[in-house]
C-alpha cells in the first residue's frame, strides 16, 4: 500500500475522497494521517510535519519524481464525469 506524504491532508482528502470516490477506512486526525480506499486499491496519506513522517531524502516540490502508480477501479467513467464536473486540470496546487 503506498504511503503518500502530502502538504495538505484536507486538499487531498478533497481530492481522493470527493473527486476520485474513495472512502476514509482509517484515520488519525491529530496525526494528520488516513488510509482511504476504493474498492480493492488502499493509499495511505499523511501530512508533512504532523505526525511521524519518514523522509529518506530532501523534500523539493514537486514531490514523487519519477514515481508512477497504478490504481484499478471497475469503471473508468464515473471519474472521468467527476473531474471534468469539477472543471479539474492538472496543476501543482491540486497535486501538493
Amino acid at each position: 500500500m503506498p504511503e503518500l506524504l502530502v502538504t495538505s491532508l484536507e486538499k487531498s482528502l478533497d481530492f481522493w475522497c470527493g473527486l476520485g470516490g474513495f472512502d476514509v477506512q482509517y484515520d488519525r486526525p491529530a496525526d494528520k494521517f488516513a488510509t482511504i480506499t476504493r474498492g480493492a486499491a488502499h493509499v495511505m496519506i499523511d501530512q508533512r510535519g504532523a505526525g511521524r513522517n519518514w523522509l529518506p531524502g530532501a523534500l523539493e516540490s514537486p514531490f514523487g519524481r519519477g514515481v508512477n502508480f497504478q490504481i484499478s477501479v471497475a469503471s473508468i467513467d464515473p471519474l472521468v464525469r467527476a473531474f471534468r464536473g469539477a472543471s479539474w486540470e492538472r496543476e501543482s496546487s491540486h497535486l501538493q
